[in-house]
């Protein structure tokens, strides 16, 4: 795929993704457990996924004649379900479940694409379909591993279909319906093989980074991360750069492991305090030392977003959010930075913290278009951003100097 047509790609999910961010109402100190039925949804969602992932792992099962029914019947069952699911979470009662503005993108992402793939498999376009199928999964993942709460799923150790499976892949699908300790078993059984580890192999670097994801957030769990940093550190095939990190992850968790915060901290400072560590320890911003820092601040933001708290301070948990993303997306958990910026910016328009939601989206959105010197954004787009500037511009001040130069090139 082209720069030119990833940059495509992207800007259509600025422009059509920020739709569904919702604002974060206040609600109960905590956030009120889904009734029954959604319940009821979810579990059937992860059998679902049980009988049709081992198919989407394979390019031969996928297009065998024989396999094709049965997911093209699973496929249909779940974008039914996503379909119902996002619906129940428009409703007012569902809507509390969780203030965090990415739950709503999650949801409506989810309906939309299933039914996308539904429609490439009835139309013929079966790598389409996979694709989109595969990356359900993932979309999963990194709603469940936002935090500890959340029921367990099926559990699919016995399936037959789910032996055929690689570790990576069986880590990534029981991660996706919070089986996180038979996750990180399959996690740890690349990080000891020697071989991956010294070629820092795609499957080795993931499982790293997901099996910390799950510990860390997923689990808060300072014991049985620090047993997967020990993990790696055991494989004498370690790159050396990778060892130091290890060893930087390794001295982070022990610090954490002592953390005591005092009674008058609050979730929100609790993240400030982490996210002013991690900063002090980095050589540059968000390099790979400071992973466990912004896993364990996204974990305490998310938890926060879960409570009452004023429209203020859940600004500041959103930027401190997409803050938190910038970093754990570079580590291949995620890339939603972008939209907690533009949640900042909505939940708390013309005041300090949304122009510096503003400012950090900006700048990201610049990085990542700017490549060959050149800056060439689709007029629409332009228009949005120029949108967002203005509902981020404090009132007693004229539009912010941020982006005026990116704006007067167009």
């Amino acid at each position: 795929m082209t720069a030119g047509m990833n940059n495509t790609i992207r800007m259509i999910a600025l422009l059509g993704l920020s739709s569904t961010l919702i604002h974060c109402g206040s609600g109960s100190k905590q956030a009120d457990a889904p009734g029954g039925q959604w319940k009821d949804k979810m579990q059937e969602m992860s059998h679902v996924l049980v009988g049709i992932y081992p198919y989407l792992a394979s390019p031969t099962e996928f297009n065998a004649p024989e396999n094709r029914r049965k997911i093209q019947e699973d496929a249909e069952r779940l974008a039914g379900l996503a379909h119902n699911v996002n619906k129940q979470r428009a409703e007012d009662k569902v809507k509390k479940l969780d203030k965090d503005p990415f739950v709503a993108v999650i949801s409506n992402t989810l309906d939309r694409e299933l039914n996308l793939a539904v429609e490439g498999l009835r139309s013929g376009k079966r790598d389409f379909a996979r694709a989109v199928l595969k990356n359900a999964t993932s979309m999963c993942v990194r709603c469940h591993s936002r935090g500890t709460w959340g029921p367990n799923f099926v559990d699919w150790e016995k399936d037959k279909t789910f032996q055929k499976l690689k570790p990576l892949e069986k880590g990534e699908l029981l991660a996706a319906v919070r089986r996180y300790d038979q996750a990180i078993g399959q996690y740890e059984t690349i990080l000891a093989d020697k071989a991956l580890a010294s070629n820092e192999s795609y499957d080795w670097v993931k499982a790293a980074n997901s099996a910390l994801n799950v510990a860390v957030r997923a689990k808060q769990d300072p014991v049985q991360a620090e047993k997967i940093v020990n993990t790696i550190l055991a494989n004498k095939s370690l790159p050396a750069f990778q060892r130091q990190n290890a060893q930087d992850w390794a001295k982070a968790i022990n610090k954490w492991k002592k953390d005591k915060p005092k009674k008058s901290d609050t979730l929100l400072t609790q993240a400030e305090r982490i996210l002013k560590e991690a900063r002090k320890g980095e050589d540059y911003w968000g390099d790979r030392s400071s992973y466990i820092h912004y896993l364990r601040s996204s974990a305490l933001l998310h938890d926060f977003l879960r409570t009452e708290a004023s429209v203020d301070d859940q600004a500041k948990a959103l930027f401190y959010l997409g803050q938190s993303y910038e970093v754990v997306a570079d580590m291949g958990i995620g890339d939603t930075n972008e939209f907690y910026y533009k949640a900042c910016i909505k939940r708390s328009p013309h005041s300090q913290i949304s122009m510096k939601c503003y400012e950090r989206l900006e700048q990201n959105i610049f990085l990542d278009y700017s490549g060959g010197g050149q800056f060439n954004f689709p007029t629409g787009a332009m228009e949005y951003l120029r949108a967002l500037r203005e509902l981020a511009t404090p009132a007693d001040r004229e539009t912010g100097p941020g982006g005026k130069q990116m704006f007067d090139r167009q």
